[in-house]
């Protein structure tokens, strides 16, 4: 190959390069400075919690007590959602209220609640249904409610891991005084 050729075909790939690296063009970062500047903000993430008769948040004005809310939310109706793979889910209509995250946050951290698989807004989304006002946390579905005839691999697989970490420390030990 000449010289000549070799140079030009170097000048084209580096003339043809973009320096652009991002998700995004840098026309959608400048369209994004603008609008920020103009005043406009991304809208707050809202967070789905369930109004049920019987129970804590049994209206509207309940969550609004209880997270100190300037106004009393919307109901809102939907249906629980399937859980991955779960064939024999069966859609029950519920009411949900959606709150800002220091709202969830508030009832996360002094009720005892669970959560549970609804519509929202288009998507899959676990909603909080308040128990009780002790504070005891959230109670996702986990391994801890698989069915009886289900094991969980989690801990097998923990012991297995912690063995094979003594093992391999044993070993680590025995070379290091066999070198002394």
């Amino acid at each position: 190959m000449s010289d000549n050729l070799r140079v030009q075909l170097g000048k084209s790939k580096i003339e043809n390069q973009s320096t652009w690296h991002g998700p995004w063009p840098p026309e959608v970062w400048e369209a994004a400075r603008r609008a920020y500047s103009s005043g406009w903000r991304q809208p707050q993430p809202r967070f789905p919690v369930i109004i049920k008769a019987g129970t804590v948040l049994s209206t509207a004005e309940d969550l609004k007590n209880l997270t100190d809310m300037t106004t009393v939310p919307e109901v809102i109706t939907t249906t629980t959602a399937p859980f991955r793979y779960d064939k024999s889910h069966v859609p029950e209509t519920v009411h949900i209220c959606d709150v800002d995250r220091r709202a969830r946050n508030y009832i996360r951290q002094h009720t005892t609640c669970d959560a549970l698989l609804v519509w929202f807004h288009g998507k899959t989304r676990y909603a909080l249904e308040v128990h009780s006002l002790e504070p005891n946390g959230v109670n996702y579905p986990g391994p801890q409610q698989l069915p009886n005839n289900v094991k969980d691999p989690i801990p097998e697989i923990t012991q297995d891991h912690q063995n094979e970490s003594n093992e391999g420390a044993q070993n680590q030990l025995e070379l290091s005084s066999k070198n002394c």
